[in-house]
């Protein structure tokens, strides 16, 4: 899984060190990131994550990293929040990972292997394994 949902969103969002008109500064690109955050409904006790974007220098992104870095953000968020206590929490909790596939990272920025990746790994814990999600939890966030 991990690698699929990595690939996937490597694969369709992209960075460049040339400007274009179509690509944004890592100013612009934390000004979308912020909005998206902000948008998201995030576990009890837990907020986005500081934006990174500003830091980068003479790296342009496309129209979107932000968004999808906050969506990531999100579902990692959601995907510990799970971990840590499923048996209080993993109803709720799954309800928001459910959303993800609403989500601009899942409908824009994922491939379709890094979709099914995550639909199996949905679909695992559904039926009480919480393995595949752990891997991407392992593999794609930074927890704290």
């Amino acid at each position: 899984m991990a690698l699929g949902l990595c690939a996937g969103v490597i694969a369709v969002s992209g960075c460049s060190s040339h400007h274009d008109e179509n690509l944004m500064d890592g100013f612009q690109t934390e000004a979308e990131y912020n909005a998206e955050a902000a948008s998201l409904a995030w576990p009890p006790g837990r907020s986005a994550p500081s934006p990174w974007h500003h830091l980068e220098t003479d790296v342009y992104n496309e129209k979107g990293v932000g968004v999808t870095d906050a969506d990531r953000q999100w579902l990692c968020a959601w995907e510990v929040h799970y971990l840590e206590d499923p048996a209080t929490r993993g109803g709720s909790a799954l309800a928001e990972l459910k959303k993800f596939k609403g989500l601009h990272a899942y409908t824009k920025a994922y491939d379709v292997s890094a979709k099914e990746s995550f639909d199996k790994a949905l679909g695992s814990l559904e039926l009480g394994d919480a393995g595949p999600l752990q891997r991407d939890v392992t593999a794609n966030c930074m927890v704290e």
